[in-house]
């Protein structure tokens, strides 16, 4: 299903990935309108699925990380078996922080 956005929307969403924790008084400012018509679009938007989790993002230097790698995985496996059982080893390991499938040379690439 399509999800028809309109100007009013996009700002809101843009608001939103800048800074998803910002009071609804605010994003209805920045974005010119009210709070209750934001809050509104906003339950919308959720329903409709453009917005999913809400996430934060950590400071690697603040959390002792000295440095970000991108690791890219070249494999000869493609079977669904396989796989599951590759994304589900990634994903019991708290390092993996993004994990990409790729097309081309390159499988996946892993951000650690």
């Amino acid at each position: 299903m399509t999800v028809r956005i309109d100007e009013t929307d996009r700002k809101i969403l843009a608001q939103l990935q800048r800074d998803a924790s910002q009071s609804l008084d605010d994003i209805a400012r920045e974005v010119g309108s009210s709070k209750t018509p934001v809050w509104n679009r906003i339950r919308k938007l959720r329903e409709a699925g453009v917005i999913g989790q809400q996430t934060v993002v950590l400071d690697s230097e603040a959390l002792g990380f000295e440095a970000c790698f991108f690791v890219l995985i070249r494999t000869s496996e493609h079977e669904a078996a396989w796989q599951a059982a590759f994304l589900k080893a990634l994903q019991d390991r708290p390092e993996v922080q993004e994990a990409h499938r790729l097309a081309g040379d390159i499988d996946y690439i892993l951000k650690v």
